[in-house]
């Protein structure tokens, strides 16, 4: 009885002491009598202290021992039993069986004489957990008692780690299974898990990139340094499966990162890297990471009426963009406007103050993927003056009176014998205090129009308010016409152009490149157009076109940039349809439908939905944009220099008469208007600018009805048409009965023809 009671003793020293009292222990077992060894630990064991100095205690803590925590027991161990590597197919769903081995821990339970229940309540193991290295390779699907449940996803390797917590009385307790998941079914000869030599296992850990992102030139790649590679290899995969296509071998274990090059835009990747040994065998491949290759918005930067316009090109592939702001003196970015629809490639700050400077950015985004930053631009804030007067001081001489801005470099005066400012002078007034000027030399007696901005010079760039309202421009104003004529005779394209009447005898939309003036003819039978290029300097018809496919052909401008005539159709199967064509053959070069988004910047998503059909178009060659007119509710739509989308201008004031075509410049859009009853007295020409702001009305002559606008520097010319009967008188056979007898005779019967004429008229006054 005493040789077990020591044998007890023993094992309990063993595993609680310290390694100098284990051996003290030991020692004394083999030279002292039993009952000394047992009465030597029970003095150790019960052995005081020392006592602690009075005040060495913070208050509110409680005092403990210095040497406690080495009388604290070592904690057990045990073992997580499981298969160590295992093979399965892609799309198979497993069960991996655990065993959590705690028989020795029991063992020394029992010996200690530990009541078991009383264990299981203060010690009872937590659940096992289960974490695989690439989800994205084999998935956890379901955790129960004695294993876990594993589907096999794609081809790849990953593994399984298993872990049991650290408990009272255990030490923590890890394994890992080593998956091997294959595209087919593995070879039969393949040796079993448990047969493969124990170098299996050593394989190189998974290498997970760490950041994965769009750069200027492609997708830029980093991943982490793993011990003992030799390099590393890179893989892409376009729906992260199998197969995976191998972009880069990095032969250096320093080579962390790529970038991917030969990348489309708007389309995703996954990627993922795996290393390789000093013998070229592979290790475990990390968790592949997706992105969208989205490229960085081009910015642009204007002034709007009240707030700074931002403007960028449509990134393909995004779902929006993200707008950024700081001031100068900021590093961070700070986010001032999320856009959730790609098309939506405009946006004005109208918080900005008056003479401060911004910087701004913006950047794409799809999901998790963003694009690069559009590169920086900075603008200066500055607010429109307001014009207080402009009157005549003499019979050429006119003064100008301002509300003057103290946060500006000074003003910039513009004056113009047009409303519309076309080939208008300029005054520049260099001081922010001065708040008049007197303009001199004017032809004599003319009438004058003017207007001003303010303007602030920062960093070597000049930054201008917008234009204050215009002076002496009266909010409606008649005008005279004369038309185009050549020796004596009146200019009528029909004719001239050598077109049948009942065919093409319905003049649409017009436009000029300056040196030559473009006409759409209209067949009402066909429903198609034809196009005559008349020389403006002698009326010649330079050429007519083929049959063109663009419907009514309401409309059409001519792109100073591209060098083209770009035709809205109006009606048709597509009303939304531009087609644009080339000026030296007359042929169609291409045709694009105008895809609107959900919404656009300036209107809500019930006006993008209503922007059914196009009636008007003008090009704005200093702005680099198209103004198109809609059919349905006298509002404008704005398309970059690539026909797409940019923003919704309503309209401040709709006059009640049929829409027709447009004009455009820099500042003003202009809208040409026929009668629709007989109460309507002119033509009208509605001009407002490029915010929808209602400028004024222009009577123009009634009788002909306006179909289109176009301009040359400060000139203006409308198309028209005429509707009219013309009387004919035809000879026709008759039979009639003379003396009792039919007889054939011969007799006039009179008939009215319906007639169109097309006429250019120049219009004075604008």
């Amino acid at each position: 009885m005493i040789i077990s009671q020591r044998t007890k003793n023993l094992k309990m020293s063993l595993n609680k002491g310290k390694l100098a009292q284990k051996i003290l222990v030991l020692f004394l077992l083999l030279v002292i009598p039993a009952e000394s060894v047992w009465a030597a630990q029970l003095q150790e064991t019960t052995k005081e202290q020392p006592e602690a100095i009075a005040g060495d205690i913070p208050a509110g803590e409680s005092e403990r021992s210095d040497t406690a925590e080495s009388d604290k027991p070592e904690k057990e161990k045990r073992v997580i039993e499981t298969e160590t590597e295992v093979t399965k197919i892609c799309g198979e769903e497993f069960f991996l069986t655990v065993k959590l081995d705690e028989a020795e821990a029991a063992e020394d339970k029992e010996q200690t004489g530990l009541d078991a229940a009383e264990e299981t309540k203060q010690d009872t193991p937590e659940a096992l957990q289960y974490e695989s290295e690439n989800p994205e390779i084999a998935a956890i699907e379901e955790i129960q008692t004695g294993g876990v449940k594993i589907k096999a996803l794609q081809a790849g390797d990953t593994v399984i780690r298993i872990t049991a917590p650290e408990t009272e009385l255990y030490d923590e307790a890890q394994a890992q299974i080593l998956l091997h998941i294959t595209p087919e079914e593995p070879a039969a000869e393949a040796p079993a898990a448990e047969e493969l030599p124990v170098t299996s296992m050593a394989l190189l850990p998974a290498s997970n990139l760490t950041k994965v992102e769009n750069v200027t030139g492609g997708i830029h790649l980093e991943w982490g340094k793993v011990e003992g590679a030799k390099g590393y290899y890179v893989e892409r995969s376009p729906n992260g499966k199998s197969p995976w296509s191998r972009l880069k071998t990095a032969a250096n274990a320093d080579d962390v990162t790529f970038v991917d090059t030969q990348v489309t835009e708007g389309d995703a990747y996954y990627y993922r890297v795996r290393a390789f040994d000093d013998s070229g065998k592979e290790g475990l491949t990390g968790a592949s990471k997706k992105i969208v290759r989205l490229t960085a918005p081009v910015l642009s930067m204007g002034i709007a009426a009240s707030s700074i316009e931002l403007k960028w090109n449509r990134v393909k592939g995004c779902s929006g963009y993200y707008v950024y702001r700081r001031e100068p003196a900021q590093s961070d970015w700070t986010v001032v406007s999320v856009i959730t629809q790609p098309g939506e490639i405009s946006w004005r700050d109208t918080a900005a103050g008056n003479g401060k400077t911004y910087i701004y950015t913006v950047r794409a985004y799809k999901g998790s993927s963003f694009s690069p930053y559009a590169g920086g631009k900075s603008y200066v804030r500055v607010d429109a003056p307001t014009l207080k007067s402009f009157k005549r001081k003499s019979s050429t001489k006119y003064k100008i009176t301002w509300k003057t801005n103290p946060s500006v470099t000074g003003y910039q005066i513009q004056y113009a014998q047009n409303g519309m400012f076309v080939g208008a002078q300029k005054a520049t007034v260099k001081s922010a205090k001065k708040s008049s000027y007197t303009l001199t030399k004017l032809q004599k007696n003319k009438k004058y129009y003017a207007r001003i901005r303010a303007y602030k010079k920062e960093g070597g760039t000049t930054y201008y308010s917008g234009w204050s309202a215009t002076s002496n421009v009266k909010k409606t104003r008649t005008t005279k016409v004369t038309p185009l004529t050549k020796k004596k005779k009146i200019f009528e394209i029909r004719t001239w152009a050598k077109q049948e009447m009942h065919q093409y005898d319905t003049l649409q939309g017009s436009c000029t490149d300056g040196t030559y003036a473009y006409y759409l003819l209209y067949n009402r039978k066909a429903v198609n157009c034809k196009l005559v290029k008349v020389k403006r300097s002698n009326l010649k018809v330079a050429g007519v076109s083929g049959i063109l496919d663009v419907a009514h052909g309401n409309d059409m401008t001519y792109d100073s940039h591209r060098k083209r005539l770009v035709i809205v159709h109006s009606t048709g199967v597509d009303p939304k349809r531009l087609t644009s064509v080339d000026p030296n053959t007359l042929a169609v070069i291409e045709s694009k439908h105008v895809q609107i988004p959900k919404k656009l910047a300036g209107g809500s998503t019930a006006d993008a939905a209503g922007a059914t059909a196009f009636s008007g178009l003008a090009y704005s060659s200093g702005r680099k944009q198209y103004a198109v007119l809609l059919s349905h509710n006298y509002n404008f739509v704005i398309l970059d220099s690539n026909l797409d989308p940019v923003r919704y201008v309503k309209v401040s004031k709709k006059n009640n008469y049929l829409v027709q075509g447009i004009d455009a410049t820099d500042d003003y859009i202009m809208l040409a208007q026929s009668p629709k009853t007989s109460k309507q007295k002119y033509n009208i020409i509605t001009v407002y600018d490029w915010d929808g702001k209602y400028i004024s009305k222009i009577n123009v002559k009634k009788g002909y009805e306006i179909e289109s606008i176009y301009h040359v520097g400060s000139k203006y010319y409308a198309g028209f048409y005429r509707s009219y009967y013309r009387t004919r008188y035809k000879d026709v056979e008759k039979k009639v009965k003379v003396d009792g007898k039919e007889k054939k005779k011969k007799v006039k019967v009179k008939y009215r023809e319906y007639q169109r004429d097309n006429y250019v008229y120049q219009i004075k006054g604008i």
